[in-house]
């Protein structure tokens, strides 16, 4: 999927705002262009992850003509970014896994006592593996970043245009916190 995405210029002093207008309050930052488009990425996958979870459908791309007449990005640079479709697919896929026989002899424990499946069980504990490292790790958009604002939109991202902060120093972005 290629979703355009709006630029806000930046300069020495100002990063790059990046909004996805097709995914109602996606947005991100980044100091340098490349860097603003990056973010972007990961803000989208954020976006459409928790969308998912939620129920809700993805909006698809709008072309590049239509976003672009729109007055409201007049002088923002535009770009487009593309997606793996496979992040909206919930469908179940078999794979074949190597577990040692202590480890999954201790599953089916689990699984006997606790109810579930060798399947389920694993999927259930590499999300959790996974949303533990997200929030921990120095990500700059962990899920907790994106919520469901009071107009039923989805909210994932920084705020857009802010002073840089000191070298080295990372935004955050998508905590809502801004670098000033």
């Amino acid at each position: 999927m290629k979703y355009p995405i709006a630029i806000e210029p930046g300069d020495d002093t100002h990063a790059f705002g990046v909004v996805v207008p097709d995914l109602p309050g996606c947005f991100s930052a980044g100091d340098t262009l490349e860097e603003a488009i990056d973010n972007s990425k990961e803000a989208i996958v954020l976006w459409m992850e928790t969308v998912v979870e939620d129920g809700l459908a993805v909006p698809e791309p709008s072309s590049m003509a239509r976003l672009t007449a729109d007055p409201e990005f007049s002088g923002w640079l535009w770009a487009v970014v593309e997606i793996d479709a496979a992040i909206l697919d919930s469908k179940t896929e078999r794979v074949n896994i190597s577990v040692p026989r202590r480890v999954l002899a201790m599953i089916d424990r689990y699984v006997l006592n606790h109810g579930g499946t060798r399947s389920g069980f694993l999927a259930n504990a590499a999300l959790d593996k996974i949303m533990h490292v997200s929030i921990l790790s120095p990500s700059p958009l962990p899920p907790s970043a994106c919520h469901l604002t009071e107009n039923k939109e989805m909210s994932c991202g920084s705020t857009g245009r802010r002073k840089k902060p000191a070298a080295g120093v990372p935004y955050g972005v998508g905590n809502g916190h801004t670098s000033d």
